[in-house]
């Protein structure tokens, strides 16, 4: 008998199966690409990854066990005939020349893209060698990437209600895969040792602040300008504010801070223990990114959304729409938020507990555990349909 939670994944000719992820550029884009493959090495799979050689998968990849092969490629900007975009274009060329090398070279049972400018070369070489192509969309619309390698994939993985209409009907909701770890999230086991790693109370209300592994200024900027209100307050703030700013917004906190204040604010660059610093909060103030929605869903946390506003296809704006719709967090759009705003919002929940409980319910709706599995019998049976690169 199989393992629980172990896909079967042997190809159709009982070899071992071997897959290519490719996907980057974002954290947001490499997190299900990574928890696929942890459920499929599960079963003995081989699996390598295709990324860019400047983004966090470059590091995190080969940290994780798993082979690296990068091609480089740019994103898109606003605008068609920009030059930005005729380099786009130029380098898109030569890195789809690279991944049909490296396709040839590993011969993979199938293809998956997680999204991002980085997976259409890797698409673009399983559609010449007949590789078979699985993709996963991890917000509520597509992007551009997924929307040109739709057309040539057997089957697209979705992880909001609905997202299945932009893609056919090869498309499944399988949800969003998150890490182990937040799949078997228990936030009263792990409060301890959250309030330890981050120095919070236990008995006073934590906000949780946060922009994606880089920081958000203007979030940055914002929350730090309510220090003034709160000093007196039981509040504390654990404010992620990412490893480029953490000196700044600490810097601004800190001229800020008198010896009788009884506020506590942590400012931290970045943290590989975000499950601790789920376990330890009340709420979240933070970006809409597939994987931060995600994320806050595993882990049942009510949040602030506050989506990024340069997002080329508004995808944070539709995702934090989504989860507002499941009553599961609010809303502030980047062009009003300020201090005064965040003061307004984090008052009128933090210290309302049935009305965190219920914003908790809300998101809690979107969550699907078995993101990772599903994902995984979806490439497993693609696999088996396929021929295998020429």
């Amino acid at each position: 008998m199989e393992p629980e939670g172990k896909a079967k994944v042997e190809a159709s000719n009982g070899a071992s199966l071997r897959v290519i992820v490719a996907g980057g550029g974002t954290t947001g884009h490499l997190s299900p690409g990574l928890a696929l493959a942890d459920r499929l090495r599960l079963g003995g799979a081989q699996v390598m990854f295709i990324g860019t050689p400047n983004g966090p998968e470059a590091r995190i990849v080969p940290k994780s066990g798993y082979p690296f092969a990068a091609v480089r490629v740019i994103g898109r900007g606003p605008g068609k005939l920009t030059p930005r975009n005729l380099r786009a274009a130029a380098k898109l060329g030569t890195a789809t020349i690279r991944s049909l090398a490296i396709v040839r070279r590993f011969r993979p049972h199938v293809v998956v893209g997680t999204g991002g400018y980085v997976s259409l070369p890797a698409a673009a070489a399983a559609r010449l060698t007949r590789v078979p192509l699985v993709l996963h969309e991890q917000n509520s619309v597509p992007g551009l990437a997924n929307r040109v390698a739709r057309r040539f994939a057997s089957a697209v993985g979705v992880s909001f209600p609905g997202t299945e209409r932009f893609f056919g009907p090869g498309a499944v909701l399988v949800g969003n895969p998150v890490r182990d770890v937040l799949k078997d999230f228990d936030k009263q086991a792990l409060k301890p040792a959250g309030c330890a790693e981050f120095g919070v109370e236990p008995d006073r209300p934590v906000l949780l602040v946060f922009g994606g592994s880089q920081g958000a200024q203007s979030i940055n900027e914002a929350v730090a300008g309510t220090y003034d209100h709160w000093r007196s307050s039981d509040l504390q703030i654990l404010h992620l504010a990412g490893p480029r700013n953490a000196g700044s917004v600490a810097k601004a906190v800190d001229e800020r801070r008198d010896p009788g204040d009884s506020l506590i604010y942590r400012v931290v660059g970045y943290t590989d223990s975000m499950e601790l610093a789920y376990a330890c909060s009340d709420l979240a103030l933070c970006r809409s990114g597939a994987s931060t929605v995600a994320e806050l869903a595993a882990v049942g946390l009510p949040a602030v959304l506050v989506p990024l506003p340069i997002s080329l296809d508004d995808d944070q704006r539709k995702n934090a729409e989504a989860v507002v719709e499941a009553g599961g967090a609010r809303m502030v759009l980047n062009a009003n938020l300020n201090p005064q705003v965040v003061v307004k919002e984090v008052e009128s929940l933090i210290r309302d507990r049935a009305g965190l409980e219920s914003l908790a319910r809300g998101v809690r709706s979107l969550a699907r555990p078995d993101a990772a599995e599903r994902f995984a019998e979806l490439v497993v049976a693609t696999a088996g349909r396929g021929h295998g690169a020429a």
